[in-house]
């Protein structure tokens, strides 16, 4: 028995509007993980110490490209501080590269907003 393969075209129209789908659920979930991140920034930072906040602080200024690695050091400095990710946070943070990038980019967000917030109210 022989199968056929017969080409199957998509209009140009329809192909837009997957892609526009994909990315608009892709732009979600990214969101999604890094408001995990800040979350668990804001819950992390009250462990951290003046020094460690000053070295986050510095690199959120020099706007540092992270890559996945970010991920394998933050896992780390949090264990050390007595904190890890939840089975959620775990379960997006492990998506991909770019997940993990935005995870870190949030957690740094959030340290920072936890900070200030604490120096401006006191």
């Amino acid at each position: 028995m022989s199968t056929t393969l017969v080409p199957v075209t998509i209009n140009t129209e329809t192909q837009t509007k997957l892609v526009e789908s994909l990315q608009s659920a892709q732009n979600a979930l990214l969101e999604q993980v890094k408001q995990a991140g800040i979350e668990l920034g804001i819950k992390s930072a009250p462990n951290l110490s003046y020094k460690e906040l000053r070295r986050i602080a510095r690199t959120s200024k020099l706007s540092l490209t992270l890559d996945e690695n970010a991920l394998s050091s933050l896992l780390a400095f949090l264990e050390f501080h007595g904190l890890k990710l939840n089975e959620n946070e775990l379960d997006l943070v492990l998506l991909g590269t770019t997940s993990k990038v935005a995870f870190v980019n949030g957690w740094i967000e959030g340290v920072l907003y936890a900070a200030w917030n604490g120096l401006t109210g006191r």
